[in-house]
């Protein structure tokens, strides 16, 4: 009796996992749709990205030989001072002069200092964060531009 009882208590347990399993496979049939094209949408996506890092890529390469082609034409000593601030300052080497302030510390420059930058016949480095200063007037054009021609 005693085994009988636990038989059947087992196959009622089967039956109620067989129920689980048919509404499981069911909801599954319903969402395999949706999951096929979401499957198609990463899929894309993970190419379009692809495409963006092999891009990103070569511009990487075409930006470090062109300054490859600039640090050629400076004065070792100049660039050199600018590699080591550069990888001192997490790449940050330059700050800018905007009126008599240095936009990477924002401390107020002297105005001889500021006088040294705007002629711009030496280089100069800023008294409170060591960047080397340069001096854009407002009217001139912006880096990107200078790049692109």
């Amino acid at each position: 009796d005693a085994t009988r009882k636990q038989a059947s208590a087992l196959e009622g347990e089967i039956l109620k996992r067989m129920e689980e399993t048919e509404k499981l496979e069911a909801d599954l049939s319903v969402g395999a749709p949706d999951i096929e094209r979401k499957r198609g949408e990463v899929d894309l996506l993970l190419v379009t990205l692809d495409k963006e890092r092999d891009e990103a890529g070569k511009l990487f390469d075409s930006l470090n030989q062109r300054r490859r082609q600039l640090s050629g034409q400076l004065p070792i000593s100049l660039f050199s001072t600018y590699d080591r601030m550069s990888r001192t300052r997490r790449g940050q080497a330059l700050a800018q002069v905007r009126n008599g302030i240095c936009t990477a510390c924002r401390m107020k420059v002297r105005p001889k200092v500021f006088s040294d930058v705007r002629k711009g016949d030496q280089m100069v480095t800023c008294e409170s964060c060591g960047r080397i200063l340069y001096y854009r007037p407002e009217n001139s054009q912006s880096a990107e531009a200078v790049l692109q021609d």
